[in-house]
C-alpha cells in the first residue's frame, strides 16, 4: 500500500487530536459490507507499520495486507476539510482509478 506525505500527516493530526497514547495507531480494518475504516488501536505481530515524523498513524494487519496491496491511501479537499480516500494504482505506481473503493471513517475516540 501507498499512503501519501498528506496522508500520513492527516492520520497524524488525528490522532493528535483524539487520543493522547502515543503507542495507539489507527489501523485500517475491512467493514461489512466493503467499506474500509480507521480504529484505534496497539501494533500487533506482523502488521505493516507506517509513521510520520517519529509517530506510528497506520497500522495494516495481514488479514488485509494483499487486499489493499495495490491502493494508495491519499487526501482530497472537502468542503467539509480533508477527506481520506483510497484510489488504486498499477504496478510502478500509477493511479488507475481515483475513488474506487468506498472509506468510511470510524470513531476513533475512546
Amino acid at each position: 500500500m501507498i499512503v501519501t506525505e498528506d496522508a500520513k500527516r492527516e492520520l497524524r493530526k488525528r490522532l493528535e487530536t483524539q487520543m493522547n497514547n502515543p503507542e495507539v495507531a489507527l489501523r485500517l480494518e475491512l467493514k461489512p459490507p466493503g467499506y474500509f475504516g480507521l480504529v484505534p488501536d496497539k501494533e500487533s505481530d506482523g502488521d505493516q507499520v507506517i509513521e510520520y515524523g517519529g509517530s506510528k498513524v497506520l497500522l495494516i494487519g495481514r488479514g488485509i495486507a494483499d487486499i489493499v496491496g495495490r491502493l494508495t491511501l491519499g487526501v482530497q479537499a472537502m468542503a467539509e476539510g480533508p477527506e481520506l480516500v483510497l484510489s488504486e494504482t498499477r504496478k510502478y505506481g500509477q493511479k488507475v482509478k481515483e475513488g474506487g473503493y468506498f472509506f468510511r471513517e470510524c470513531r476513533t475516540g475512546p
